[in-house]
Protein backbone atom coordinates (compact mmCIF):
# COMPACT_ATOMS: atom_id res chain seq x y z
CA UNK A 1 0.00 0.00 0.00
CA UNK A 2 3.02 2.85 0.78
CA UNK A 3 6.15 2.59 -0.16
CA UNK A 4 8.62 0.19 0.08
CA UNK A 5 11.19 -0.61 2.86
CA UNK A 6 14.78 -2.40 3.14
CA UNK A 7 15.09 -5.44 4.93
CA UNK A 8 16.37 -5.76 9.09
CA UNK A 9 18.02 -8.51 10.37
CA UNK A 10 14.79 -8.76 12.62
CA UNK A 11 13.06 -9.31 9.56
CA UNK A 12 10.83 -13.12 9.93
CA UNK A 13 10.89 -14.34 6.19
CA UNK A 14 8.46 -17.88 4.74
CA UNK A 15 6.67 -18.51 2.10
CA UNK A 16 3.17 -18.75 1.33
CA UNK A 17 1.57 -20.79 -1.45
CA UNK A 18 4.72 -20.28 -3.50
CA UNK A 19 4.90 -16.20 -2.87
CA UNK A 20 7.67 -14.70 -0.81
CA UNK A 21 6.59 -12.99 2.62
CA UNK A 22 8.71 -10.77 4.74
CA UNK A 23 7.29 -9.16 8.23
CA UNK A 24 8.94 -5.51 9.00
CA UNK A 25 9.74 -5.54 12.84
CA UNK A 26 7.70 -2.11 12.63
CA UNK A 27 4.31 -4.36 11.44
CA UNK A 28 4.47 -5.65 14.98
CA UNK A 29 5.13 -2.29 17.10
CA UNK A 30 2.43 -0.37 15.04
CA UNK A 31 -0.38 -3.50 15.55
CA UNK A 32 0.88 -3.02 19.22
CA UNK A 33 0.47 0.67 19.19
CA UNK A 34 -3.31 0.56 17.90
CA UNK A 35 -4.14 -2.49 19.97
CA UNK A 36 -3.28 -0.96 23.19
CA UNK A 37 -6.73 -0.84 24.23
CA UNK A 38 -7.63 -4.20 24.23
CA UNK A 39 -5.21 -4.61 27.13
CA UNK A 40 -7.61 -3.32 29.12
CA UNK A 41 -9.67 -6.70 28.58
CA UNK A 42 -6.47 -8.76 28.83
CA UNK A 43 -2.79 -9.65 26.91
CA UNK A 44 -4.84 -12.52 24.73
CA UNK A 45 -7.22 -9.71 23.73
CA UNK A 46 -3.92 -8.00 22.31
CA UNK A 47 -2.59 -10.68 20.95
CA UNK A 48 -5.30 -11.56 19.42
CA UNK A 49 -5.87 -8.61 17.41
CA UNK A 50 -2.39 -9.04 16.37
CA UNK A 51 -3.13 -11.99 14.63
CA UNK A 52 -6.29 -10.60 13.08
CA UNK A 53 -4.36 -7.65 11.99
CA UNK A 54 -1.39 -10.27 10.25
CA UNK A 55 -4.20 -12.49 8.86
CA UNK A 56 -6.40 -9.48 7.26
CA UNK A 57 -3.58 -8.23 5.69
CA UNK A 58 -1.89 -10.98 4.32
CA UNK A 59 -4.86 -11.98 2.88
CA UNK A 60 -5.24 -8.51 1.28
CA UNK A 61 -1.56 -9.07 -0.20
CA UNK A 62 -2.19 -12.08 -1.21
CA UNK A 63 -5.03 -11.13 -2.93
CA UNK A 64 -2.70 -8.76 -5.29
CA UNK A 65 0.42 -11.09 -5.36
CA UNK A 66 -1.85 -14.43 -6.79
CA UNK A 67 -3.50 -12.23 -9.48
CA UNK A 68 -0.20 -10.52 -10.07
CA UNK A 69 1.48 -14.56 -10.28
CA UNK A 70 -0.94 -15.57 -12.42
CA UNK A 71 -0.31 -12.86 -15.14
CA UNK A 72 3.36 -14.57 -14.87
CA UNK A 73 4.98 -12.04 -12.68
CA UNK A 74 7.05 -12.93 -9.61
CA UNK A 75 5.72 -10.53 -6.45
CA UNK A 76 6.69 -11.04 -3.30
CA UNK A 77 4.69 -9.21 -0.20
CA UNK A 78 6.44 -7.18 2.15
CA UNK A 79 4.27 -6.29 5.63
CA UNK A 80 5.56 -3.02 7.49
CA UNK A 81 4.76 -0.78 9.47
CA UNK A 82 1.32 0.95 7.53
CA UNK A 83 0.30 -1.81 6.15
CA UNK A 84 1.92 -3.57 3.80
CA UNK A 85 2.57 -4.21 0.04
CA UNK A 86 3.16 -6.75 -2.94
CA UNK A 87 5.90 -5.65 -5.06
CA UNK A 88 6.09 -7.48 -8.35
CA UNK A 89 7.98 -6.80 -11.58
CA UNK A 90 5.74 -6.85 -14.93
CA UNK A 91 7.40 -8.72 -17.72
CA UNK A 92 6.01 -9.16 -21.22
CA UNK A 93 3.01 -7.56 -21.83
CA UNK A 94 1.81 -5.12 -19.71
CA UNK A 95 -1.16 -3.55 -20.02
CA UNK A 96 -4.06 -0.99 -17.62
CA UNK A 97 -5.97 -3.99 -17.54
CA UNK A 98 -3.61 -6.27 -15.54
CA UNK A 99 -2.78 -3.17 -13.48
CA UNK A 100 -6.51 -2.92 -12.75
CA UNK A 101 -7.24 -6.37 -11.58
CA UNK A 102 -4.17 -6.27 -9.37
CA UNK A 103 -4.88 -3.42 -7.65
CA UNK A 104 -9.02 -4.80 -7.57
CA UNK A 105 -7.93 -8.30 -6.37
CA UNK A 106 -6.57 -6.76 -2.86
CA UNK A 107 -9.91 -4.92 -1.57
CA UNK A 108 -11.67 -7.40 -3.21
CA UNK A 109 -9.86 -10.73 -1.22
CA UNK A 110 -10.81 -8.97 2.18
CA UNK A 111 -14.20 -8.54 1.36
CA UNK A 112 -14.50 -12.37 0.84
CA UNK A 113 -12.73 -12.98 3.54
CA UNK A 114 -14.55 -10.75 5.32
CA UNK A 115 -18.12 -12.10 4.18
CA UNK A 116 -16.94 -15.42 5.02
CA UNK A 117 -16.51 -14.41 8.62
CA UNK A 118 -19.47 -12.36 9.18
CA UNK A 119 -21.36 -15.74 7.35
CA UNK A 120 -19.70 -18.14 9.26
CA UNK A 121 -18.80 -16.76 12.79
CA UNK A 122 -21.58 -17.07 14.15
CA UNK A 123 -22.72 -20.44 13.53
CA UNK A 124 -19.59 -21.39 14.89
CA UNK A 125 -19.70 -19.33 17.80
CA UNK A 126 -23.08 -21.02 19.03
CA UNK A 127 -21.35 -24.37 18.55
CA UNK A 128 -18.50 -23.43 20.67
CA UNK A 129 -20.60 -21.54 23.49
CA UNK A 130 -21.75 -24.93 24.22
CA UNK A 131 -18.52 -26.05 25.28
CA UNK A 132 -15.61 -23.05 25.66
CA UNK A 133 -15.36 -21.19 28.93
CA UNK A 134 -16.86 -17.30 29.42
CA UNK A 135 -13.71 -15.46 29.12
CA UNK A 136 -13.00 -17.82 25.48
CA UNK A 137 -16.09 -16.91 23.83
CA UNK A 138 -15.10 -13.28 24.71
CA UNK A 139 -12.15 -13.86 22.94
CA UNK A 140 -13.55 -15.73 20.35
CA UNK A 141 -16.62 -13.38 19.37
CA UNK A 142 -13.71 -10.50 19.67
CA UNK A 143 -12.00 -12.03 16.88
CA UNK A 144 -14.93 -12.31 14.71
CA UNK A 145 -16.25 -8.95 14.52
CA UNK A 146 -12.56 -7.36 14.20
CA UNK A 147 -12.07 -9.97 11.40
CA UNK A 148 -15.23 -8.57 10.11
CA UNK A 149 -14.30 -4.85 10.57
CA UNK A 150 -10.58 -4.86 9.08
CA UNK A 151 -11.81 -7.02 6.26
CA UNK A 152 -14.91 -4.96 5.09
CA UNK A 153 -14.64 -1.40 6.81
CA UNK A 154 -10.22 -1.27 5.92
CA UNK A 155 -10.80 -2.80 2.04
CA UNK A 156 -13.66 -0.13 1.51
CA UNK A 157 -11.67 2.39 3.05
CA UNK A 158 -8.69 1.28 1.33
CA UNK A 159 -10.52 1.82 -2.18
CA UNK A 160 -11.10 5.34 -1.61
CA UNK A 161 -8.89 8.02 -4.45
CA UNK A 162 -6.46 8.85 -2.00
CA UNK A 163 -2.84 8.14 -3.44
CA UNK A 164 -1.15 5.44 -2.94
CA UNK A 165 -4.47 3.59 -1.81
CA UNK A 166 -5.42 0.94 -4.06
CA UNK A 167 -8.16 3.16 -4.69
CA UNK A 168 -5.90 5.97 -5.26
CA UNK A 169 -4.06 3.69 -7.63
CA UNK A 170 -7.19 2.70 -9.75
CA UNK A 171 -8.55 6.54 -9.87
CA UNK A 172 -4.79 7.03 -11.85
CA UNK A 173 -5.04 3.74 -14.05
CA UNK A 174 -8.37 5.37 -15.00
CA UNK A 175 -7.52 8.60 -15.23
CA UNK A 176 -4.37 8.62 -17.66
CA UNK A 177 -6.27 6.01 -19.79
CA UNK A 178 -8.50 9.53 -21.06
CA UNK A 179 -5.33 11.76 -20.07
CA UNK A 180 -1.94 10.78 -19.84
CA UNK A 181 -0.72 14.27 -18.28
CA UNK A 182 -3.64 15.78 -16.77
CA UNK A 183 -4.62 12.20 -15.99
CA UNK A 184 -1.82 12.23 -13.19
CA UNK A 185 -2.71 15.79 -12.11
CA UNK A 186 -6.47 15.00 -11.37
CA UNK A 187 -5.55 11.87 -9.87
CA UNK A 188 -3.27 14.52 -7.19
CA UNK A 189 -5.91 16.51 -7.24
CA UNK A 190 -9.10 13.97 -6.21
CA UNK A 191 -6.48 12.54 -3.60
CA UNK A 192 -5.81 15.85 -2.26
CA UNK A 193 -9.45 16.75 -1.83
CA UNK A 194 -10.99 13.43 -0.67
CA UNK A 195 -7.75 12.80 2.16
CA UNK A 196 -8.44 16.20 3.35
CA UNK A 197 -11.97 15.25 3.77
CA UNK A 198 -11.59 11.82 4.97
CA UNK A 199 -8.97 13.00 7.48
CA UNK A 200 -11.07 16.06 9.09
CA UNK A 201 -14.41 13.20 8.99
CA UNK A 202 -12.01 10.76 11.09
CA UNK A 203 -10.74 13.77 13.08
CA UNK A 204 -14.24 15.08 14.09
CA UNK A 205 -15.38 11.71 15.18
CA UNK A 206 -12.36 11.57 17.39
CA UNK A 207 -10.43 8.42 15.32
CA UNK A 208 -7.03 10.13 15.17
CA UNK A 209 -4.88 7.94 13.63
CA UNK A 210 -6.57 7.57 10.78
CA UNK A 211 -7.50 10.88 10.48
CA UNK A 212 -4.09 12.31 10.56
CA UNK A 213 -2.75 9.12 8.24
CA UNK A 214 -5.64 10.87 5.19
CA UNK A 215 -4.27 14.39 6.22
CA UNK A 216 -0.75 13.41 5.52
CA UNK A 217 -1.29 11.34 2.56
CA UNK A 218 -3.21 14.43 1.18
CA UNK A 219 -0.27 16.88 2.20
CA UNK A 220 2.02 14.16 0.42
CA UNK A 221 -0.75 14.24 -2.52
CA UNK A 222 -0.34 18.18 -2.84
CA UNK A 223 3.34 17.86 -2.80
CA UNK A 224 3.35 15.51 -5.82
CA UNK A 225 0.89 17.82 -7.44
CA UNK A 226 3.37 20.73 -6.71
CA UNK A 227 6.27 18.86 -8.56
CA UNK A 228 4.28 17.96 -11.21
CA UNK A 229 3.79 21.88 -12.23
CA UNK A 230 7.76 21.92 -12.72
CA UNK A 231 8.26 18.50 -15.00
Amino acid sequence: MFGQVGETNLDLKFGLFGIPVRIHPLFWLIGILLGLDTLRAGPEFLMAWLLVLLVSILVHELGHASVAKYFGFRPHIVLHSLGGYAAYAPVGRYNRGQSLAILFAGPGAGFIFGAISLLAGPPLLRLAAGVAPERTMSLLYFVEANLVWVNIIWSAVNLLPVFPLDGGQICRDILTYFDRRQGVVRTYWVSVIVGGLTGAYFLSAEMFYPGILFLLLAFQSYQALQMSRWQ
